[in-house]
């Protein structure tokens, strides 16, 4: 599967579909990149124990002979494939490093089975995805349900793709998706976040309206100034947001 190429001239565009909202929207133009990955196959498992070098396998792997999430965020590596085995996980998935053009980091689902993340604390980690300055990350066919929020592409995140996952319920905050310069905790602003494609995603039932106020948007930019760009929405279906499905 490549990265999306964006065509579309000068400035933010956008294209809407509204069928049960599905919704795509196209951001300036991008260059395709198609993952080639060299790297090993390593398994996870909310049970496992194993230490990385022994989550590496061929063929599947199971339980405690898997690797815990926190050790495929510290040691994957660009061309990796990490299989998440179906279960609960109560943290992000939150790479240490960036994957490259030719050999992305990817973050899968093991066939059919559900990885569920439900990461409903601050101290958890509060989004399902955060790619902190991370580029070239894949992640596939999760599903994120009760977190605080969905993902965080932020301080220069470029040329991800998240795909064919489920976004449903999350809490208050405002913006429960976001692609930003800005990062985490105390990083302030950074790069421009750019060339990202999040297609084929469920986003459902998120944020809140209460005293007459409303909040909760999947949102793009963090703000006038935010120089992010040439970011894809595509094939994505939204509906019950709190303050709107989608902000640009």
């Amino acid at each position: 599967m490549s990265f999306r190429a964006a065509l579309s001239g000068g400035g933010r565009s956008g294209r809407w579909i509204l069928a049960g909202l599905v919704f795509s929207l196209v951001s300036a133009g991008s260059t395709a990149v198609t993952p080639m990955s060299q790297g090993g196959s390593y398994w996870v498992s909310p049970a496992g124990q194993a230490p990385w070098s022994e989550a590496r396998s061929g063929t599947p792997l199971f339980g405690t002979a898997c690797a815990p999430l926190s050790a495929a965020n510290a040691n994957a590596m660009a061309g990796d494939t990490v299989y998440l085995r179906g279960g609960t996980y109560d943290s992000s998935i939150a790479p240490a490093h960036s994957g490259t053009r030719e050999s992305p980091i990817t973050f899968t689902r093991h066939l059919s089975e559900t990885p569920l993340f439900i990461v409903d604390t601050e101290a958890k980690g509060r989004w399902a995805i955060r790619l902190d300055g991370r580029s070239f990350i894949r992640v596939i066919g999760l599903v994120s349900r009760g977190s605080l929020a969905f993902f965080w592409i932020g301080y220069g995140s470029s040329y991800n793709e998240i795909a064919h996952c489920t976004f449903d319920r999350s809490s208050h905050i405002y913006s429960l998706g976001l692609i930003s310069n800005l990062g985490t905790g105390l990083r302030g602003e950074g790069q421009g976040s750019n060339h990202n494609w999040l297609h084929h995603n469920v986003f459902s039932r998120y944020g809140s309206v209460s005293g007459g106020n409303d909040s909760g948007t999947v949102r793009i930019s963090g703000g006038k100034a935010d120089p992010s760009a040439h970011n894809t929405f595509e094939d994505n279906v939204f509906f019950y947001g709190g303050h709107d499905n989608l902000d640009v």
